[in-house]
């Protein structure tokens, strides 16, 4: 409930984490052209009125699977595994080195897949999901993410979600995507301390 003479809201979204991760947030920060009057679902303003495009319930906005948030613990490890590696890349001379650090910082990790709940069943696969203009971007992370032992295969993943799909757009079924991430973490592997890790 937002009360307006004080400006500010008093109570948590009623329908949880399903319209992001902000409890406290109105119409995915965009009041200016959403409304949101039952908040449960925002619409989009047109011409004075409301059109129901709008991202009812977290229809859409949400990835397909089931995912838990992270731990304090797993956003503690989250966050130093992101500093190492921004930290690495400052001394990197490639070319990509500062936009990698740059999606890196900023990433849109909202969670981990439930066991055998990842958009493919598998249980080692991360997502990132384009909800369209719509919606924000949404990482989720494979559920043994922070169970592996090799940091560069975290790296990677960091680096193929959160750069090459989450901030450069890249996606498609076809495998390319994931051939364009490989080749383009061999620019940075060295500085990584991966050398030859794929």
């Amino acid at each position: 409930m937002l009360v307006l003479g004080l400006g500010q809201f008093i109570s948590r979204d009623s329908i949880e984490y399903r319209s992001g991760v902000t409890l406290y947030g109105y119409c995915d920060g965009a009041p200016l052209i959403r409304t949101d009057p039952s908040g449960n679902a925002w619409f989009v303003i047109i011409g004075g009125g409301a059109a129901a495009i709008g991202c009812a319930w977290g229809y859409k906005c949400d990835p397909p699977g089931s995912y838990d948030w992270l731990t304090d613990s797993e956003d503690d490890d989250l966050a130093e595994l992101k500093k190492e590696m921004t930290d690495a890349l400052a001394n990197c001379n490639a070319d990509i080195a500062a936009s990698i650090s740059s999606a890196i910082e900023d990433c849109p990790i909202v969670g981990k897949f439930e066991r055998g709940n990842s958009v493919d069943g598998e249980d080692g696969t991360s997502l990132t999901y384009d909800g369209g203009w719509a919606c924000p971007t949404k990482v989720v992370l494979a559920n043994d993410f922070f169970d592996r032992d090799d940091k560069c295969t975290q790296y990677f993943t960091l680096f193929k979600e959160c750069y090459r799909r989450a901030a450069e757009r890249d996606f498609d079924d076809t495998g390319e995507s994931d051939n364009r991430a490989s080749d383009d973490f061999d620019e940075v592997e060295d500085c990584l301390g991966c050398e030859g890790h794929q």
